[in-house]
């Protein structure tokens, strides 16, 4: 079953304008349809009320005013979660990139500091664990390719 909001949704500007009669139910399924469509033509939500008011529904605009400003005060609730949570993913992703970032560096550090015997056998250690395939490799699984 359909529910009011997806079957006005599914109506153009025209047909929903034409839908307005004396008899209607306005629905908070209506003033949000109203709402979405003023997305697109900023004239529609006023062309709606005036059609309402013509109906006789005379609280058409404080109707939908209220659902309007309860909307985008939720709304922008809604967004401030979001931007803090956010932030907070932003910052622990950052803190991580640097903390990997400052333990690639010490690596790469202690790797430069390594004699000539240390790093035969480092580059034997990782031949023998798989982590390379050819000594060839060597100098990039260690960072030393640059």
């Amino acid at each position: 079953m359909r529910n009011a909001f997806t079957g006005y949704l599914q109506m153009n500007e025209k047909e929903m304008l034409a839908s307005i009669n004396p008899n209607m139910r306005l629905t908070e399924g209506f003033l949000r349809s109203m709402y979405c469509k003023g997305m697109n033509n900023p004239d529609f939500p006023e062309q709606a009320i005036a059609a309402l008011e013509a109906a006789g529904c005379s609280k058409a605009r404080q109707y939908y005013e209220d659902w309007v400003h309860q909307y985008e005060a939720e709304r922008k609730e809604t967004l401030k979660r979001v931007a803090y949570w956010y932030a907070e993913v932003t910052k622990r992703d950052y803190e991580r990139w640097v903390r990997e970032s400052r333990r690639q560096q010490k690596t790469e550090q202690q790797i430069q500091n390594l004699t000539r015997d240390e790093l035969t056998e480092l580059c034997q250690k990782l031949l023998k664990e798989g982590v390379i395939t050819e000594p060839e490799q060597f100098a990039t699984a260690v960072g030393l390719d640059r």
